[in-house]
């Protein structure tokens, strides 16, 4: 019942969005209309702007014409003459560009008719003006003063009129634009608010459902990765019972059958007890490392841990080996990181049994730790692109070491580098931990080695 009714719900909100969306449509038609209207009203304040410019231009050169003329009448300066025929051919494109803006205007075509008539009668008397000055002594003399002053004052009229003209038109479109900007503001306004009313319960609904289904997906998806990593740990463990679990259990069972079935004397029997016993700490060994790295689980890594305390925890607990090997360590203070306190003691432990392990059978071992701050892993696939920072600890030993080409080998469970002796009490599955204990960290390990000299492992810890 609740299905059949979580049903129709959803089958009315989906025809509820198509109805909200169809006028959303609607609406955002009839703004487009009024967002053109506005547009008009700009360009016809663009145009009055323009025939306003275009007027004030040509009335500034008649006036400089009248100023430069009567100028010469007082100075003779030849130099007026040249600038009164520049601004003469600058008056006459002037008045051209005036008549294309307001061809489509009647009032102010007639005017501009008037006005070029009148001008064209005032610049025909220049010449004749500026030939009599070159006798005459007093400007009001001249027979054409009277009609010049009364002809530009004509010309000027009309312009006066077509700027009155134009600033009424323009204070007309003024008004109608802030008109219609007022409305359309008001009107994306309510639309927005009527969109938002109609769609915001849709569109939570809508969310809601694709986060459930979503986060469902990444659940599966996330259980599917794990079940991928569980699969390929237990074929690791599968290889170690088959393979690994073998070696010492074949002794044990050979070593007790020669114990059994033969006559020996007290020493020979203890030294046949003392390398079972060794078997059997062998198996015991693998068996604890293999219980650890199922153990390790990708939780718990949000408190803060002092790799300090860690070191000291780890050095304390290998104490009498680093006596018995004479040991020297050197470690800088280290930084703390988001971890879980015992899988990071498993990892430097393990680190520094490594290099216990394989020290150099002519040289006391020493191990130098070292940390430094960096940001974007050079060629890694640890966040290559982003701008996280890192702690980055290096662990260098000078021990036997190995040859780069199995820096990527030894991390691998159960692999054993081909230098390894008898002597070697590496297990294969030590630095298999470490790398899924940094994974676990979101960070990397790294390592690197030069055969005879020793071995460097980098571990690369996100700073907080």
């Amino acid at each position: 019942m609740k299905s059949k009714r979580n049903r129709y719900l959803f089958r009315f909100l989906i025809g509820s969005f198509v109805v909200s969306f169809l006028l959303l449509v609607l609406m955002s038609l009839y703004a487009l209309r009024l967002i053109r209207d506005n547009d008009h009203f700009s360009k016809r304040l663009d145009h009055a702007n323009a025939v306003i410019s275009e007027l004030y231009k040509i009335d500034i050169l008649i006036r400089d014409i009248d100023a430069k003329e009567r100028g010469y009448g007082l100075t003779k300066q030849e130099g007026f003459i040249g600038e009164i025929k520049y601004d003469i051919k600058k008056l006459i494109p002037a008045t051209q560009t005036l008549g294309n803006l307001i061809a489509d205007q009647k009032d102010q075509k007639e005017l501009l008719i008037k006005f070029r008539g009148a001008i064209s009668l005032r610049l025909n008397l220049v010449e004749k003006s500026l030939k009599y000055y070159d006798t005459a002594v007093n400007l009001g003399s001249s027979p054409s003063f009277q009609e010049a002053r009364d002809l530009k004052n004509e010309a000027l009229m009309y312009l006066k009129q077509m700027q009155a003209n134009e600033f009424t038109a323009l204070s007309t479109s003024l008004r109608e634009k802030d008109h219609s900007g007022s409305f359309l503001k008001s009107y994306v306004q309510t639309l927005i608010i009527i969109f938002f009313l109609l769609t915001s319960a849709l569109f939570t609904f809508l969310v809601r459902q694709i986060n459930i289904r979503k986060k469902y997906q990444d659940a599966l998806q996330q259980n599917v990765n794990d079940l991928k990593g569980t699969n390929a740990e237990l074929e690791q463990i599968a290889h170690a019972l088959s393979h690994e679990l073998q070696e010492p259990v074949r002794k044990i069972q050979l070593f007790s059958d020669k114990l059994l079935h033969s006559r020996r004397g007290e020493e020979e029997t203890g030294r046949i007890l003392q390398r079972i016993n060794v078997s059997a700490k062998n198996a015991h060994s693998l068996l604890q490392n293999m219980e650890v790295l199922i153990g390790l689980k990708k939780e718990d890594y949000g408190n803060p841990v002092d790799l300090n305390m860690i070191m000291q925890e780890v050095v304390q607990s290998l104490h009498e080996k680093f006596t018995t090997l004479k040991v020297k360590l050197h470690s800088e203070k280290l930084p703390s990181v988001r971890g879980n306190h015992q899988q990071l003691v498993i990892l430097f432990t393990n680190l520094l049994e490594n290099s216990l392990n394989f020290a150099s059978p002519s040289r006391f071992p020493e191990i130098e730790i070292t940390c430094q701050k960096v940001v974007n892993l050079d060629n890694t696939d640890l966040h290559p692109d982003d701008e996280q920072e890192y702690n980055k600890i290096l662990i260098k030993d000078n021990g036997q070491g190995f040859e780069n080409s199995y820096s990527e080998k030894i991390f691998r469970m159960f692999q054993r580098l081909q230098t390894e002796t008898e002597g070697n009490t590496g297990k294969g599955i030590g630095l298999a931990l470490c790398r899924k204990i940094m994974n676990n960290h979101y960070g990397q390990i790294k390592a690197n080695g030069k055969p005879n000299e020793g071995a460097t492992f980098t571990l690369y810890f996100p700073a907080y």
